[in-house]
């Protein structure tokens, strides 16, 4: 993503993004250089759009397998971990979780809705490493709350901000924030807002979330409606011209196409986000793509995953998912700017080009 980018570590990111670019001409194959971490299914809020709350009993990824995989990724010169759930921060362990990766990982980020935070905590995240931290700020009082399931919720993310701001001042702190036609008059408002406080913000089209026990993909999408795509557009404009939002044009130019069911992605494109990232789900799974595997047939992490991504069934996951049409469907943040920043020649083509825009 834009700017944020340039604040990386950048040794450790050159000698991650050779060792990658060896194994693919060597070995045709590459370990991750980006892993997804879905800690927990655990949640301490009800939101309107979200299903993870909804995916069955209780479930966390064990911390013997958490500390291997850790150590795999480490080995495999992993560059950025993010630790996401769920709410991961209900989990007792969480800040050893974090030392221990920011540790052993380069670049260790963190996704949070902010509730259980107060000054203890957010001190104890400034000393564990982390490099940055996500706090989910969908609009004003009013529609977040409506949108996260309990009252309070956007008041506690906004202390969040403020406490991090204050006892975390070593760690990076961005908002996310989901457009919607319900907020999109909020919009530009709030960001505005959030710039003043110092924190940066990234933002994406409210998504289909996977279905779990039976429930549809779309039941908590379609009721939000379709934002108005001149207003869309303007609202877009203004985004790409904040120069605290961090999405990169072509991820916002995308918007007005998902909304208005246009598909995606180019036409005989092939997808490399499953050949340099992974998701590891709270069941001790692993995907090379969770969108394109339909949150599915995940690979058991039993075993370890430097043995796993060696494996044919991996590879050959890795190869069929090259031509997987799935980010049609939705237009996801973890997907679509990793697409935009790697392998080079995409980083080239969308960044430092600026080719490929959509339409708005």
């Amino acid at each position: 993503m834009k700017r944020i980018a340039y604040r990386l570590p950048l040794m450790p990111l050159a000698r991650s993004v050779a060792r990658w670019y060896l194994g693919r001409w060597l070995r045709g194959a590459a370990g991750p250089l980006s892993a997804g971490c879905y800690l927990t299914n655990r949640c301490n809020l009800r939101c309107r759009m979200c299903n993870y709350w909804r995916s069955g009993s209780p479930q966390t990824i064990p911390p013997d397998i958490y500390r291997r995989t850790v150590d795999d990724l480490s080995r495999m010169r992993n560059y950025y971990f993010s630790v996401t759930g769920g709410e991961p921060f209900l989990l007792g362990d969480i800040l050893d979780r974090l030392a221990y990766a920011a540790e052993r990982l380069p670049y260790v980020h963190a996704v949070t809705n902010g509730w259980l935070m107060d000054a203890s905590l957010a001190r104890a995240i400034g000393g564990s490493g982390l490099r940055e931290i996500s706090v989910s700020v969908d609009g004003f009082r009013r529609f977040h709350d409506g949108l996260r399931g309990r009252d309070g919720s956007f008041d506690r993310a906004m202390n969040a901000v403020e406490l991090l701001k204050t006892h975390a001042p070593n760690v990076y702190i961005v908002t996310n924030t989901v457009i919607t036609a319900e907020n999109l008059a909020e919009i530009l408002p709030l960001i505005d807002e959030l710039g003043k406080m110092g924190v940066y913000s990234k933002l994406q089209p409210l998504n289909r979330h996977p279905a779990f026990q039976g429930l549809p993909l779309s039941s908590r999408y379609e009721e939000f409606g379709v934002p108005d795509g001149q207003e869309l557009r303007r609202v877009l404009r203004g985004l790409a011209a904040r120069r605290h939002v961090i999405n990169s044009p072509y991820f916002l130019s995308k918007v007005p196409d998902y909304f208005e069911g246009r598909p995606l992605m180019e036409p005989g494109f092939a997808c490399l986000v499953p050949r340099f990232h992974l998701a590891l789900l709270w069941d001790s799974t692993a995907y090379p793509c969770l969108t394109g595997m339909g949150w599915e047939g995940g690979l058991s992490l039993e075993g370890g995953l430097r043995t796993l991504v060696r494996q044919r069934a991996y590879t050959s996951l890795q190869r069929r998912l090259e031509r997987c049409r799935g980010c049609d469907r939705n237009l996801q943040i973890c997907y679509w700017e990793p697409r935009v920043l790697f392998p080079l020649g995409c980083w080239a083509r969308y960044t430092l080009l600026g080719r490929g825009r959509g339409s708005s």
